[in-house]
Order: structure tokens, then C-alpha cells, then sequence
């Protein structure tokens, strides 16, 4: 639970990065987690998640978790933004919400 919390923590760290890009792109989401490395995260271990066997990525999309594409301004507040990539934790997957709420959903509820 200290790994899957450690991973949570990750996501909301990426909201805020995400939030910002998208206060200086005219509310436009980035297009890969690439665009957030250097100016809006400095800190690779963001990127990776506590329960993963991967090492720290060398560059954001190489790590840990997945964007969701196509979203919009329109976006709903419940959609998935961010989540884990499949494998990270054996019971279930973090998910970043575009409202920002962080969940747990175990497998057989995704």
C-alpha cells in the first residue's frame, strides 16, 4: 500500500505539471509526458512508479505511466488523464483523473 500511495503521489505531481502546461498552451493538454520533462517536472522519478521493476527513465515517456490522448477542454472531469501502465501493480492500476482525483482500481473493475 506504501508503493501503490508513493505511485498516487506521482500522479498528482504530474496533475500540477499538467495544469501548468495547460495554463501556458492556451488549456491545451500535452501531447506526450515528453513535454513536461525540463520545464514543468526536473525529477525523472516522478515518471516511474515505486511498484515498478523498471529503473528511473532516462526521458518521461519511457517511464511508468501512460497519457491519455485526444483529450480536449471539453474533456469531462472523470475521464482518465494519466494512469499506470499495465503491470505496474499486481491487483489494479493507479488513474489520474482530468478533474485531478486520484483512484485505485482494482482489476475486473477497469
Amino acid at each position: 500500500k506504501a508503493r501503490r500511495s508513493k505511485c498516487q503521489n506521482n500522479l498528482k505531481q504530474l496533475y500540477y505539471a499538467i495544469s501548468a502546461y495547460r495554463d501556458d498552451h492556451s488549456e491545451q493538454y500535452p501531447s506526450s509526458l515528453d513535454d513536461l520533462h525540463d520545464e514543468y517536472l526536473d525529477d525523472l522519478e516522478v515518471f516511474k512508479c515505486s511498484s515498478s521493476a523498471n529503473p528511473v527513465p532516462a526521458a518521461p515517456g519511457g517511464g511508468d505511466y501512460e497519457l491519455k490522448t485526444g483529450l480536449s477542454p471539453a474533456t469531462k472531469s472523470t475521464d482518465a488523464l494519466v494512469e499506470d501502465k499495465d503491470g505496474n501493480h499486481p491487483d489494479g492500476v493507479n488513474v489520474l483523473r482530468v478533474g485531478g482525483q486520484v483512484v485505485f482500481q482494482p482489476n475486473g473493475e477497469i
